[in-house]
């Protein structure tokens, strides 16, 4: 008898790679067909970050399924599920949670494309397109760009108190539901002779929580964001289309670059170091947008829409935000305040040049900051200070 410990996780990984052909076709569109370079250097660094994503998955998963499995042929139940509990980026099961989330989101398409075609509401897709244009001042389309990043809040909640939560009652549940498989000899997985707390560290309930949330997002949004760009008509949410600035219309919003960034960071950073990533990636995006837009005078250069009052407000809130996050951190994961500093200002700061930069830099900073930050906030991480 074997035990699936490690399966699920692997099966997620190839389910990752399966998606990178989809964002290499819309890259491949934004090159030839809409002379995007743009984009397209973006989608293919975000299908380089998932191609990473998932190569690990299935490593971290096939090594995690020999090793529990050899513990549990010598007779080491107890330490077989130990192992692969302790092991597991998402703890077993917790990744079959995600492969049976991920057809549901097939099923929601299926189910709004079959309600569109029975109503035929959406036959002249021009003449959609045009009902749902209205006039919008630039300032609130700008501040509803952002909104998705200001959400972003809810990650500091997931590593502050929401981990530990979640993950004891899940495996309180998968506990008291399969105490009675083990009474009857069915199932051997001794159950209820682990301490979830004991196994798992609090840092990795927190990622597991981060990691469980922000992958079922990515496969929704890569999934919608496809039927947006090549068949408009069956799109959920078309009034969100009126926040794409024109030349991301035709190609993948900067939602799922960030998003790809944030599970990237979210799966190899520690918690101090993620936290103070993606503060300075999603909210001090949002409030240099949004400052640069209601008060920007000051171009950065001849030609671009960038101000410096939109740097300087996205700068500051950069370092207020993340040196905030790390502090509230403290208390659990044992920072150091020096270091706290240190990766605020220099993440604000790579924050700032890459605001500047890009363009010229043809690429997203929706991709960007969280990759380049996330790395140099890790390094800093294990300095010892």
């Amino acid at each position: 008898m074997s035990v699936p410990f490690g399966i699920y996780e692997t099966l997620l990984g190839i389910l990752f790679i399966i998606i990178i052909p989809v964002i290499l076709y819309v890259a491949r569109h934004c090159f030839k067909r809409h002379k995007n370079r743009i984009d397209g250097y973006s989608a293919i660094c975000t299908a380089m970050a998932i191609l990473i994503m998932g190569i690990y998955f299935i490593i971290e998963g096939l090594s995690v399924y020999y090793h529990s499995n050899f513990l549990f042929s010598s007779g080491l139940e107890k330490e077989s599920l130990e192992y692969a509990l302790s092991n597991l980026i998402l703890p077993y099961p917790t990744a079959t949670f995600v492969l049976y989330l991920i057809p549901m989101i097939f099923l929601f398409i299926a189910a709004y494309v079959a309600k569109e075609l029975f109503t035929k509401n959406f036959l002249d897709e021009k003449k959609v397109k045009d009902s749902f244009e209205v006039d919008v001042e630039k300032s609130d389309l700008e501040v509803a760009r952002k909104t998705f990043h200001i959400t972003i809040i809810a990650v500091i909640v997931c590593y502050l108190l929401l981990g530990q939560m979640i993950v004891t009652q899940i495996f309180t549940f998968v506990q008291d539901s399969t105490q009675h498989l083990y009474d009857l000899g069915i199932s051997q997985i001794p159950w209820q002779e682990i301490n979830i707390s004991e196994v798992i560290s609090f840092e990795a309930m927190a990622r597991f929580l981060i990691v469980f949330i922000v992958a079922i997002i990515l496969f929704l949004l890569t999934f919608t964001d496809f039927i947006r760009i090549y068949i408009w008509r069956f799109y959920p949410l078309k009034m969100v289309t009126q926040a794409y600035r024109e030349r991301e219309k035709n190609t993948l919003g900067p939602h799922v670059y960030f998003v790809a960034g944030v599970l990237l960071v979210g799966m190899f950073c520690p918690a101090q170091s993620a936290m103070v990533t993606i503060s300075i990636s999603g909210l001090g995006d949002a409030f240099a947008t949004i400052v640069g837009v209601t008060f920007g005078k000051h171009k950065y250069k001849k030609g671009s829409s960038k101000t410096w009052e939109g740097g300087v407000g996205g700068f500051v809130s950069s370092f207020g935000f993340s040196l905030l996050s790390y502090f509230l951190l403290m208390p659990l994961y044992d920072g150091i305040i020096l270091k706290g500093i240190t990766m605020a200002i220099v993440g604000s700061v790579i924050f700032l040049l890459i605001d500047y930069l890009s363009p010229p830099i043809e690429m997203s900073d929706n991709i960007l900051n969280p990759i380049i930050i996330g790395f140099v906030t890790y390094m800093i991480y294990i300095i010892p200070f």
